[in-house]
């Protein structure tokens, strides 16, 4: 079982890292990463347009559905009716009596 000072010494140690994870990411905001702002941006817009061109050249449709007729038996519906509209404008106004 650990002594009141061991735990003591365990919870300063945990504090100044703590502590020095806070300062990191403090300094990490207040100079920002190397390259600055604008080379950041770049970063993220050229890997969300690497992301979305390897998803269009993962999606495979075969096109051959269109040209069987197989979509040919399903029907087309109805639009649904919106409901009217009910209630109060405001359900949480007090009930006037």
């Amino acid at each position: 079982m650990a002594t009141f000072t061991e735990k003591k010494k365990k919870e300063r140690r945990l504090l100044l890292i703590l502590g020095g994870v806070v300062v990191t990411i403090m300094l990490v905001l207040v100079a920002g990463l190397p390259g600055g702002e604008e080379e950041a941006l770049n970063l993220l817009e050229g890997s969300v347009k690497q992301t979305a061109e390897q998803i269009t050249q993962d999606i495979s449709i075969p096109r051959d559905i269109f040209k069987e007729g197989r979509l040919d038996d399903f029907e087309f519906y109805t639009p649904l009716q919106l409901p009217q509209e009910h209630g109060r404008d405001n359900p949480f106004a007090p009930l006037e009596s």
